[in-house]
């Protein structure tokens, strides 16, 4: 089970100059938390269901589109190669990665 979160989630990666993503980034951080403790709820009762958050990256939809004072991290990607490269990291994880953040690079993100 993949799900969407985001880097404005991630606690140990405070992004204090995202200003006004409050409340996104508190949900994304609620999203993070219980996919945690569902994945390890779900390995405890020898359940074999992979749970995956995943940052999309900064994608251009009407979201991206956003005027921000900040500058994003390299430019944005389009919706179908974040799909293709989330699809990717996805197919690429096993039993051992759940309860995992991964970005759409394949790279694991922290909490």
């Amino acid at each position: 089970m993949a799900f969407m979160s985001s880097d404005s989630g991630s606690t140990q990666r405070f992004l204090a100059y995202e200003d006004g993503f409050a409340a996104y980034a508190a949900s994304k951080a609620a999203l993070n938390q219980a996919l945690r403790h569902l994945a390890e709820e779900l390995r405890r009762k020898q359940r074999h269901t992979v749970i995956l958050a995943l940052h999309p990256g900064e994608v251009a939809t009407d979201m991206g589109m956003i005027e921000t004072s900040w500058d994003l991290d390299g430019r944005q990607i389009t919706p179908d190669e974040s799909v293709s490269k989330m699809m990717d990291v996805i197919q690429s994880k096993n039993i051992d990665q759940s309860g995992t953040f991964w970005t759409w690079e394949n790279k694991e993100y922290p909490w």
